[in-house]
């Protein structure tokens, strides 16, 4: 009964006796995490729209995702490890159709993305010729990003969203706007990361 009051209140909808609240009420479904699941847009990178998720601040990130044809930005280090799972999991789940890895842990992440496309097309037959997730990683955050944002491609999807998918403490939102801007006046990265 006393959540039932406390959500009353954080909806802004005052304090009701209990029984007004019931007739009033009954039929409306009201949800804990109402702010807490939704995608951040930053902006754009040309015709892609950019977004931002911060997985240990939102419990309900994965609700946000774009249901198909879509670009994973992952960031994750040493300590997130323990996110990495969750996070492939329910990328695929969504139909992620590219991802770009970054963060000291890039080659994990992507390994994981490849492990778990492989065991889905051995124990669902769910990866057919029609559906390859392309994986990539990339231990510079700043080009990784502009790979994601810039130049990943697919000749089978449109891939006109790039969610970028924070595992980290850091909070690397502030960085990414940055970065839109950067990339949107012409920045390119340094020629080096043709090497790696």
């Amino acid at each position: 009964m006393l959540a039932t009051l406390s959500l009353c209140r954080e909806k802004s909808l005052g304090w009701f006796e209990l029984d007004d609240f019931n007739s009033q009420f009954a039929n409306k479904t009201f949800s804990v995490n109402d702010n807490f699941d939704k995608m951040e847009f930053l902006g754009r990178v040309g015709k892609r729209k950019i977004y931002y998720l911060q997985v240990r601040s939102h419990p309900e990130w994965a609700n946000s995702l774009p249901k198909n044809d879509w670009i994973a930005f992952t960031i994750a280090h040493k300590e997130d490890e323990e996110l990495i799972p969750p996070i492939v999991k329910k990328c695929i789940d969504k139909n992620v159709s590219y991802t770009c890895s970054s963060g000291e842990l890039a080659d994990l992440t992507e390994d994981y993305f490849d492990e778990e496309v492989l065991w889905r097309s051995i124990d669902e037959n769910e990866f057919g010729n029609n559906s390859i997730l392309i994986t990539t990683a990339h231990r510079d955050f700043e080009e990784g990003f502009w790979f994601s944002s810039a130049v990943a491609h697919d000749d089978k999807f449109d891939l006109n969203q790039v969610v970028c998918i924070d595992a980290t403490k850091r909070n690397t939102k502030v960085l990414l706007i940055k970065l839109i801007e950067k990339i949107n006046k012409g920045w390119l990265p340094p020629e080096s990361w043709l090497s790696n």
